[in-house]
């Protein structure tokens, strides 16, 4: 028979057959993925993170960090990782927000298979979802909102409270961390992301600028050297770090008096599309400084899924 399958008339005819040995594969590398091996195992430390979603935060964890991606199907959207990026343990909820108390972490997921209109409460140890001492699941938003404008907008832990931003309702929820009982509410101009500072303050993204927010009253902490800050953090000593995600595209840091001091990072960031340059940061969301005072950010993009340090 011909291609077609259609009768060939009689005649001579030959074939050829090709043989070869077996094929196998050779591993290159991974993509998206620095999990020490890349593969998963039983352990739950190999593997890496979310495999469909961008990174979303870092968030410090005594000695190690917490890294989150928007979301994730195959992979794991919250990992644990030593200062050298190994991991210990993956879990399958994802968050936009982070917080830790050094037993617990906290974690704001509105995009995974288990979305959830309040802040998620796990083991530190090991990932386990856990209740709040209430007993319920969920930190619920405090009352007179709905649906869209209880989003939240940044989420911290210190002094044993839980701080939760709610943009849309120029509010900042302050809940006892223990118990998830609101404690009282703040009202400051479209919170964003925001870090407890040394002396019980906070330090809140809020217009453009960086508050201080102290018993609910907001004062200017640092307002130049910022193009659209999206993260920010708070050392030891109270020296402040704000990431930029506009034209800058880096990670300013200021004293604790709000004076600017230093960049982080190429001004620009590196290229979106073309050559490929490490040492500029892109896209940065939260950031987080580890016990080594190095500080790491999440770059909320998929080209490649990067939490730098």
């Amino acid at each position: 028979l011909d291609e077609q399958g259609r009768p060939l008339p009689a005649g001579k005819y030959t074939w050829k057959g090709l043989y070869h040995k077996p094929v196998t594969t050779k591993f290159i590398l991974s993509v998206h993925n620095s999990g020490q091996p890349p593969y998963k195992t039983d352990d739950n430390t190999g593997g890496w993170g979310g495999d469909h979603g961008c990174p979303t935060d870092v968030c410090a964890a005594g000695d190690d960090l917490l890294l989150s991606w928007s979301f994730c199907e195959s992979g794991w959207g919250i990992i644990r990782v030593d200062q050298a990026g190994k991991k210990k343990w993956g879990s399958k909820h994802s968050a936009m927000f982070l917080a830790c108390d050094g037993k617990r972490f906290f974690a704001y997921d509105p995009h995974g298979f288990e979305e959830a209109p309040g802040i998620k409460v796990f083991d530190l140890a090991d990932s386990r979802p856990i209740n709040w001492g209430e007993g319920g699941s969920l930190l619920t938003p405090p009352p007179g909102g709905d649906e869209q404008s209880d989003r939240v907008t940044g989420l911290a832990c210190g002094g044993g409270d839980v701080y939760v931003s709610y943009g849309a309702r120029d509010l900042i929820g302050v809940f006892d961390a223990a118990t998830g009982k609101l404690k009282t509410t703040w009202s400051v101009p479209s919170p964003g992301r925001l870090a407890p500072r040394p002396d019980g303050s906070l330090a809140v993204v809020s217009g453009g600028k960086v508050l201080a927010v102290a018993d609910g009253k907001a004062s200017p902490l640092a307002g130049e050297h910022l193009d659209d800050p999206a993260g920010v953090a708070v050392d030891a000593e109270g020296n402040l770090y704000v990431a930029n995600g506009g034209r800058l595209q880096n990670v300013s840091v200021f004293s604790p008096k709000g004076e600017y001091l230093r960049s982080i990072g190429k001004a620009g960031g590196r290229p979106a599309v073309g050559r490929y340059d490490p040492a500029g940061v892109l896209a940065p969301g939260g950031i987080a400084l580890d016990a080594a005072g190095r500080l790491w950010v999440a770059e909320t993009l998929d080209g490649p899924k990067r939490h730098s340090v």
